[in-house]
Order: structure tokens, then sequence, then C-alpha cells
């Protein structure tokens, strides 16, 4: 393993802590155990707990509805995590093939003077990650503070429908809280760890496209030996050398169909998630702002804001890393008119054309293959958001 490999593979530690904690990457050992462990999480909270708020809600009365639906877009952002969490759990092995990829010397070609590349990727994929995490801390810790709270009124934070003598009873409300901070808990790491580990695969394969391009544009700096005599000239132009770039250029090819191979395994096995977390965020965040905006309580502000702003900035990450993935792949053809394309033969020549071609078509993920990750996407989301909350503003 290389420096570079050990690089790009730490990065993921804290997401498979993670997710081998919520049950969506099995190790080696005790598999069906695990497999039984991973659905039962499922079940038991982010299929059981939005089923027993919206049971809640139905039949609670009207008086109290109101207030209680202001609190459902928590159930509805636990619910998109069936879809987001289905193929982690159901295919495994798939997973941990993406994320061992990685290891891969097709994807660690970095050398010292593009490495910074790569490093720069790594800080900003740790900075976003830190974001995630702290934010999951302080809406879980809000969570639970409130309530402590609310013990002594017998008011659960996240309603969820109880039988009438559980929730009289102060050991089984203790309970019923600590069963709802616990799946609340899950699925809000759950998501961190899913959205964080789909991005960095985004951004990593938007690097590697940005190693194509500073290695096209920069490819003399890859070979120091230069001709001093005419005859060496020649053999410069017409010799090795001339060899060693074709075999350059061909090296940025085949990484080029890695990443567009890679992108298209990770739409077929994610892309259903995605869509549908696309699909309720806009619902989600309107209800968000519109708490907001009636808020009574500056706790209950807290608590929404830690919930609404991960939430947004894991859309804007989304449709950022997708956007630079798509421009990455695109603006390939301007690094090869910067280089020193002039210089070379015509089979270098004939193979950078072919390359210019294929990349006319870009790299991209399509969430449920029919939306590209891009800015404008977010751009649509807001858009859509604030529609969403004129309505309810005028409706309430």
């Amino acid at each position: 393993m290389t420096n570079q490999d050990s690089a790009l593979r730490k990065s993921f530690k804290l997401d498979e802590f993670f997710l081998n904690l919520n049950g969506l990457l099995p190790g080696e050992k005790y598999k069906l155990l695990y497999s039984f462990y991973s659905f039962g999480m499922l079940l038991v909270y982010i299929i059981m707990i939005p089923i027993l708020g919206y049971v809640e809600i139905f039949l609670a009365e009207p008086s109290r509805r109101v207030n209680m639906v202001d609190k459902s877009f928590v159930y509805l952002e636990i619910f998109v995590s069936v879809f987001k969490h289905w193929p982690f759990i159901t295919k495994p092995a798939r997973t941990k093939r993406l994320l061992n990829r990685w290891n891969e010397s097709i994807f660690n070609t970095a050398v010292e003077i593009d490495e910074h590349i790569v490093q720069d990727s790594i800080r900003y994929r740790v900075f976003v990650v830190q974001i995630y995490f702290l934010s999951g801390v302080i809406s879980v810790s809000v969570l639970l503070i409130s309530s402590i709270f609310s013990f002594n009124d017998r008011e659960l934070k996240l309603p969820i429908w109880l039988p009438d003598q559980v929730s009289n009873n102060t050991f089984f409300y203790v309970i019923a809280n600590i069963y709802i901070i616990t799946g609340y808990t899950h699925a809000f790491f759950g998501h961190a760890s899913t959205d964080s580990l789909l991005q960095t695969y985004l951004l990593y394969c938007a690097t590697q496209l940005r190693l194509i391009k500073f290695k096209l544009k920069n490819i003399h700096k890859y070979f120091k030996k230069v001709a001093t005599s005419e005859d060496s000239h020649k053999t410069t132009i017409e010799g090795l050398p001339q060899k060693k770039i074709y075999d350059q250029i061909v090296q940025c090819i085949k990484v080029y169909e890695a990443v567009n191979g890679y992108v298209q395994e990770m739409e077929n096995m994610y892309s259903v998630g995605i869509f549908m977390q696309l699909i309720v965020v806009s619902l989600i965040f309107s209800i968000c702002a519109y708490n907001l905006t009636n808020v009574s309580s500056f706790l209950y502000a807290i608590y929404i804001l830690s919930f609404t702003i991960p939430m947004v900035i894991t859309m804007y990450a989304f449709c950022y890393t997708g956007a630079l993935l798509i421009e990455e792949s695109t603006s390939i053809a301007d690094a090869v008119f910067k280089s020193r394309w002039y210089t070379f033969d015509n089979k270098n020549k004939k193979l950078l054309l072919t390359f210019i071609e294929r990349t006319k078509k870009p790299i991209k993920l399509k969430a449920g293959k029919l939306v590209d990750l891009s800015l404008e996407t977010f751009v649509i989301i807001m858009n859509r958001s604030y529609s969403l909350l004129a309505v309810l503003k005028n409706v309430y």
C-alpha cells in the first residue's frame, strides 16, 4: 500500500465506524448475525418510528394534530432512510467493493508534483464530515435535553403512538423516550455516514479527473530529459520520450474510463435513495422554515436548525460535487489545448483528438436516473421550498 493509497483509504475511517455501528457495513466475521442486526435496526427504528408517529397524528384530536404535524418532518426524513440504507443492507459486497476500489493502482497515480490536488480534496472532505457529525451531536443533544425538561409533562418531543396504560406509566415513558432518542440517533448518523460516503465518492472521482487535467496540461514536467543537440532533439520528438508521452496519455484515458464506470456503478446502486432525498427535502425544508417563523421556544428553534442546516448542507454538497464532476469531465479538452500538444508526434495527436471526442459527453450521476446532480438542481429545490413555504404561510 502506497502513502497515497493510505491517505485515500484513511479518510473513510469515520464513515466506516458509523456504518458498522448502524448495521450498514458488515465485517468479515458473523455475517449472518450482522445481517439480522441490519434488518432489525431498519425495522425497529427506520420503519416503526415513522409509522407510530403518523398513527399518533392520525388518532390525535384536531386541536393537538396541528402542533404534531409541525414535527412530522422528522418522520419523513427518517423514513427516507429506508431507500438510502437498503442497498447498503442488501448488497454489502458491492458496497465494500466500491469502498475498496480506492486502494487500486488506477486511482493512485498521483506523484509529488500533483499530490497536492488529492490532499486538498481530503482536507475538504474532512471539513464536510466534521460539520455533519457535529450537527448530529448537537441535534441529538437538543432532543435529549428537551426530553429531560418535559419529563414532568409526560410529553414526548417526538410523539409516537403508545397505549394509554404505557404513556401514563413513568417506567414505560422513560423507555419510550430512550427508544425515540436511540432511533433518532441511529437515523441521523446513518444519514450522515451514507451521505458523506457517497459525496466523497463523487469528490474523489472529480479529483481523479482534475489529476488527468493537470497531467495533460503539464505533461512536459513529468519527463525531465530535454534534448540539447540536433540529434538528441530528433530522438526526443520521435523516440522514447514520445513513447512515454503516449503511455501517459493512455494512462489518463484508463483513469477516465475507470471514473466513468465507478460513477455508473454508484448510480445503479444509490440513485434511488438520492432521488427520494431530493423529493422530500423541499417539503421538509419548507416545514422547518415555517416552524421557525412560529417557534415559541429557543431550545426548539435550536433543534429545528440542527436538523435543517445539515439537511441543506447535504443537498448542497451532493449537488456541488455532482456539478464539480460534470465540470471536471467537460473541461479536459481545455487542458489538452493548454498543453504542449504541438510538440507531440502524429500518433499522440490522434490519440488526444480521440480522447477529446470521448470527453464531450460529461460524466454525471443522475438521481433516480432522471435528475442530474448539479447546482441547477439545488436552485430548483430551494425555489420549490420557498414556493411551498409561501403556501403554508397563506393557509395557516
